[in-house]
């Protein structure tokens, strides 16, 4: 019989936003926003995605993998 079960390590910021998430097996995910709450960057499994605003936090721009 084979175990598929994996453990999530979750964490969060003081405004309970997502900033990370590790698997046992070894897939990370790790996000970062600005202080109105859009996501600037995420970091999957080492490959970044940065996403940018205008200044009424409409996204204008995604560069990167994800």
């Amino acid at each position: 019989m084979t175990n598929l079960a994996r453990t999530i390590n979750y964490s969060y910021d003081d405004l309970y936003r997502l900033t990370a998430a590790s698997y046992t097996s070894g897939e990370s995910y790790a996000y970062s926003y600005d202080p109105v709450g859009n996501r600037l960057q995420q970091i999957i499994n080492g490959d970044t995605t940065t996403y940018l605003y205008d200044a009424a936090n409409r996204l204008t721009s995604v560069d990167g993998v994800g």
